[in-house]
């Protein structure tokens, strides 16, 4: 009965999430970062739209404090519901994403102070569908990837990620949305773990490390 509950607890905690491909220009703002507003393409980043104050002087900051990341449902998702494993799966992989890439060369702290960064991160536009209860699998994070057009092609995984970087004050000194494309290529309809998307995570993570760097006027971490 015991092993019949926990395999029951488990199914529970798979959930299946539509994530539908679009640029960050097409992106509907999420809410999530202070003032959309000032964004503008990155030149850099056909993915990317990117904002870094021109006033703010990042060079004596070398300590960053990560906030918990935040996951962001379309307002026009056909379900709503998200389980707690969920969440904490996808947020899970995008912070050791950020603390792999940040590690060397930064200091990551857990309060606010002298020298200290605090930075903002968000996957946003997640669309979800309603749990498959009869789905077996080891992983308990399934992404369901839809074709925009309903064309029944194979395409490459999008997630979109917003980033903000907070000074001292809580001023915002730089913010990004970038729509990410995984290696994985999919056929609509087929299911991705989240290890699949996995290397899209590390390259948001290095993408803000090597701006932060830049900004600081250092070597940019390889």
């Amino acid at each position: 009965m015991k092993s019949i509950a926990h395999e029951m607890k488990f199914r529970a905690a798979l959930f299946v999430l539509a994530l539908v491909a679009s640029s960050a220009g097409a992106q509907q703002n999420s809410g999530f970062l202070t003032d959309y507003s000032k964004l503008a393409p990155a030149p850099d980043d056909p993915n990317a739209l990117l904002w870094i104050s021109k006033d703010f002087d990042f060079k004596p900051y070398h300590k960053i404090l990560l906030e918990e990341v935040q996951v962001f449902v379309s307002p026009t998702s056909e379900y709503h519901g998200v389980l707690p494993d969920v969440l904490e799966g996808m947020t899970d992989r995008f912070t050791a994403s950020a603390k792999k890439a940040l590690h060397a060369g930064y200091q990551l702290v857990n309060k606010p102070g002298p020298g200290v960064l605090r930075i903002r991160l968000a996957i946003t536009g997640v669309s979800l569908v309603k749990p498959d209860f009869k789905v077996r699998n080891a992983i308990p994070v399934v992404f369901v990837v839809r074709a925009v057009s309903g064309a029944n092609q194979a395409k490459n995984v999008a997630l979109i990620s917003e980033a903000e970087v907070l000074g001292p004050g809580d001023d915002v000194v730089a913010a990004a949305v970038s729509t990410g494309t995984g290696d994985t290529t999919v056929k609509p309809g087929q299911r991705l773990t989240w290890q699949d998307v996995q290397g899209l995570t590390d390259r948001w993570a290095k993408n803000l490390r090597r701006r932060l760097d830049e900004a600081r006027g250092v070597t940019p971490h390889s």
